[in-house]
């Protein structure tokens, strides 16, 4: 449902094609999972977000509530993501870009503020 949704919005906003990456190597459906697993992230994830990064046109982060577990965020934006522009389907309370199935469809595309991650979650 993820990517059908993902691509959908992609289409709407006029590209042709998009390349979705994961803040974790590890792939699952359960946080509880991400948070147990001894290197959910693997040796190669950031290779992977740096590769993708670097040819789009446009730059969505998406990750959710989920981007928090080890702080991931951080070291992303801090990371591969530092001095791009980034975009999302909105910030949830806490500063975090939405998770795609939690947003309206007709919601566009906005600019990401990562100054607006609460101070707990820094």
């Amino acid at each position: 449902p993820t990517t059908v949704q993902c691509l959908k919005r992609v289409i709407k906003a006029g590209y042709g094609s998009y390349e979705a990456v994961n803040l974790f190597a590890l792939v699952s459906t359960y946080p509880d999972v991400l948070r147990t697993h001894a290197n959910p992230i693997g040796p190669e994830n950031d290779n992977y977000i740096q590769r993708a990064v670097s040819s789009a046109d446009l730059i969505v982060v998406a990750w959710g509530n989920d981007g928090q577990l080890r702080n991931r965020h951080h070291t992303v934006l801090d990371g591969c993501l530092k001095g791009l522009s980034l975009y999302c389907l909105g910030q949830n309370r806490n500063g975090m870009p939405r998770f795609p199935l939690r947003v309206p469809y007709k919601q566009g595309f906005v600019p990401y503020d990562p100054r607006h991650i609460n101070r707990r979650n820094r």
